[in-house]
């Protein structure tokens, strides 16, 4: 189930982080999910 998250971020990181995912046909939001996950992820 996906939550919301409200973040504080500088503005240019945000409007590069926007440029980024739209040249990689994701949304921010999805971006920075795989991240946190990556992060995140137990070694096995």
């Amino acid at each position: 189930m996906d939550k919301k998250l409200t973040l504080s971020l500088n503005g240019n990181i945000i409007e590069n982080a926007k440029l980024y995912a739209k040249s990689n046909n994701t949304s921010l939001s999805k971006l920075i999910e795989s991240h946190l996950g990556t992060l995140t992820k137990k070694e096995k």
